[in-house]
Parts: C-alpha cells; sequence; structure tokens
C-alpha cells in the first residue's frame, strides 16, 4: 500500500469510528427498552407506566405519554392514541384505525415524568 492509500484509509476509518462514536452517545440518552421522548430543555422523558411510550408533541412543545404502546391515528387528526392497559398494544386494523388492548386513549402529558439524576 502506498503512503498516500495510507493516509486515505486512516482518514476514512476516524471519520467512520467518529460518527459511529457520536450515535452510541445519542443512543445512551434514551434508555434500552424504553420508548421515552427528549423535551424542549433536553430532558428525557418517560412513562410513568413501564410499557408505556413518550412522544414529543412539535406542536404544543411538549412531550406527552400513554400507558401502554401508541400510534399515530390518522382518522383523529394525527393525535396519538395508546392502550389503556400498561404495557398494551396498538395497531392498525384494515381501514387504517388504531386499535388498542384494553381500548384506546389519547397520549397526555400528565403520565409523564422526567429522568433524574
Amino acid at each position: 500500500m502506498s503512503s498516500k492509500s495510507t493516509g486515505f484509509l486512516t482518514f476514512a476509518l476516524m471519520l467512520f469510528f467518529s460518527g459511529v462514536s457520536a450515535f452510541a452517545f445519542a443512543q445512551e440518552r434514551v434508555p434500552v427498552g424504553h420508548h421515552c421522548a427528549e423535551d424542549d430543555q433536553g430532558d428525557i422523558v418517560c412513562s410513568k407506566y413501564g410499557g408505556g411510550d413518550a412522544f414529543e408533541d412539535r406542536a404544543n412543545k411538549r412531550v406527552v405519554c400513554g400507558k401502554g404502546h401508541c400510534q399515530v391515528d390518522y382518522h383523529k387528526n394525527a393525535t396519538l392514541s395508546c392502550a389503556k392497559s400498561e404495557d398494551g398494544v396498538a395497531a392498525y386494523d384494515r381501514q387504517g384505525r388504531v386499535v388498542c388492548s384494553g381500548g384506546c386513549e389519547p397520549a397526555v402529558p400528565e403520565i409523564c415524568e422526567k429522568l433524574r439524576p
């Protein structure tokens, strides 16, 4: 290998690993296995319920959460519909409507909590 190709390879590897380390840092901000979101102050916010989801509501500049998993409900002005049961499932039926185990309810900020050190 020439010194020019060795220099390029070294540069390419440095660029690759710097990108991977930045991605790894970003991944560490949200706990593994949890569906949390980052609020506009940079705090990590999760549902108070173990299996619940959290989403950033950009229109209202807040994070909203569900007791269970949530889906965007395009039949209800793109609101978030979440399973009423803790760790419940939310999915789309054949008509594209959100259906949930235990029934569906909207995601709300009241059941969210900020993670603390």
